[in-house]
Order: C-alpha cells, then sequence, then structure tokens
C-alpha cells in the first residue's frame, strides 16, 4: 500500500506542475529575443513559486487530486504546498542562436530521493512497532491507512526537510514567433531543484 501512495502522490504532483508550467510558451511581445525567452520563463515559473489561494482552489479539481483527498484523506491544498512549498529558482543566462534559445537555471525544491526515503525509513519503523500492531487491532486496515498517510505527508513537511538545489540547461525554440519548451522531463528538473526525476522515482516504483 506505501508504494501505491506514493505512485499516486508522485503522479498527482506532476500533473499539477505540468498543468501550471504548459508544454507551450508565450508569444514574443517585442524587445530582443533574449528578453523574449526569459519573459516566457519568468511568467510560467513565478505561478509556482507564488501559487496563491485562488491557484491551489483551480488546481484542487484535478483529477489525481481529487482522487488522493477521497481515497487517503489529503487535501489538494496541503498536497501542493508539500510539494512546491519550498520551490524558488533564479534565471542565470539566456543564450540565443536563431530559433533555439538555453536558460540556464538555477532552482531549489523538496529533495523527493531523501524525503522518501526517510518516509520509507519512518514505514519500517512504524511496521514493526507496537503502535501498528495495536492499530491494526482497534482500528483496522483505515487507521494503519491513516497512519502511513500521515508519515508521508510528515516527511515532506518536516521544517528541517531536505532541499535539493541544481542547475538546469532548459532549451527552448522559436516558432512563428511562440517560444515553446524542447523537453518537457527539463520543465520538471527545474521545478524540482535540478533532480532528475526518472532515476530518483524509479526506486521507489
Amino acid at each position: 500500500m506505501e508504494k501505491k501512495l506514493w505512485q499516486k502522490v508522485a503522479t498527482a504532483a506532476l500533473a499539477v506542475a505540468l498543468a501550471v508550467v504548459p508544454a507551450v510558451g508565450l508569444v514574443g511581445c517585442g524587445g530582443n529575443p533574449a528578453d523574449q525567452v526569459k519573459s516566457v520563463v519568468t511568467s510560467n515559473f513565478d505561478q509556482i513559486k507564488s501559487l496563491d489561494a485562488e491557484a491551489i482552489d483551480e488546481l484542487g479539481s484535478m483529477d489525481e487530486l481529487k482522487e488522493l483527498e477521497t481515497t487517503y484523506g489529503i487535501s489538494s491544498e496541503r498536497l501542493i504546498k508539500a510539494f512546491y512549498g519550498h520551490f524558488d529558482y533564479t534565471v542565470d543566462s539566456v543564450e540565443v542562436d536563431g530559433d533555439t534559445a538555453t536558460v540556464k537555471i538555477t532552482s531549489s525544491n523538496v529533495d523527493l530521493q531523501k524525503v522518501v526515503e526517510s518516509y520509507m525509513d519512518s514505514l519500517t519503523e512504524f511496521a514493526t512497532s507496537d503502535e501498528a500492531q495495536n492499530l491494526v487491532t482497534e482500528g483496522g486496515q483505515q487507521a494503519v491507512q491513516d497512519k502511513v498517510v500521515e508519515l508521508l505527508m510528515a516527511a515532506f513537511e518536516a521544517e528541517d526537510v531536505p532541499i535539493a538545489t541544481g542547475q538546469t540547461d532548459l532549451a527552448m525554440e522559436r516558432a512563428d514567433n511562440s517560444w515553446t519548451y524542447v523537453n518537457e522531463g527539463e520543465v520538471l528538473q527545474v521545478l524540482f531543484g535540478g533532480q532528475d526525476l526518472q532515476s530518483a522515482m524509479s526506486q521507489f516504483s
């Protein structure tokens, strides 16, 4: 069950990221190409950095988040804040060569691998504890599930939650005067502090 929960939470987090940061950038609004590219990037990633109550409420209607709330009782607001409450970034440089561009971005966010490792450790400790046995006896499967959810969210919401920081080379290209992202994986890498999500997530699939 713990792996199923984590997979669903991770899927929801990525769905939120891709909903907020579109695959297609904005149409250039004048100025030199480097300024246009930077405007696209900051417009998109600022939406994650400054998620407000209205944006969180709108994202809460996504099917992935509704399922988590219905099945596990994790509110969409709590989940979104857990994944993106620590996101920050800076645009270090923009290099444009004709209709292609490379944006170097330093970003930071929750270190997913370390957080999930901490969660798994807590889960293992809980599974062998008297508390687990008592929950099974007194509360049944629902009580155990509630505890598993509590352990996962506690790992993300810890005051000393580990933060990953890294630089990503974000490739972009221009077509019809619109700058778009070349690689969805690079966008996700920016959102998660330079982490290689596929590598990190494969350890817990």
